[in-house]
């Protein structure tokens, strides 16, 4: 039995009490990962030249640092949005095609019901019309 077993369908649900900051922290991930990828931007740069280029940048280190730069911190802030997407919390409110079938059954009977409750009061409605018409 779960906790939520008697809980009555119109009910709020539990708020997190982290989500209205979410923008804000995201801001302040992105923040850190601008640093990081300045700092790191440098050996990388360093690493990179010698080894890919040849040494042949022509001029353009600025640029090519500003690119590996940029490179670092979207590989952060990948990094950082792939592990908050996996550990974030499931909300409750996913759809199985079990509980739409409930749903529909359930309305299905209700719709029956009620066609029922209507022959049974027009058959009392047409036996005391017949009735009041005997006396």
């Amino acid at each position: 039995m779960s906790q939520n077993e008697f809980r009555g369908k119109y009910e709020a649900e539990a708020k997190k009490p982290l989500q209205p900051y979410y923008p804000v922290i995201g801001l302040i991930v992105m923040a850190i990962a601008a640093a990081i990828a300045y700092f790191v931007s440098t050996p990388v740069f360093e690493w990179i030249v010698p080894n890919l280029l040849n040494g042949n940048t022509q001029g353009q280190e600025l640029e090519i640092q500003i690119a590996i730069g940029v490179v670092v911190w979207l590989v952060i802030i990948s990094v950082f949005g792939a592990m908050f997407a996996v550990f974030q919390p499931k909300t409750s409110k996913l759809v199985s095609e079990s509980a739409l079938k409930g749903e529909k059954d359930e309305r299905e009977a209700d719709r029956l019901r009620a066609q029922r409750r209507r022959k049974q009061m027009q058959q009392k409605m047409r036996k005391a019309n017949k009735d009041f018409t005997e006396i």
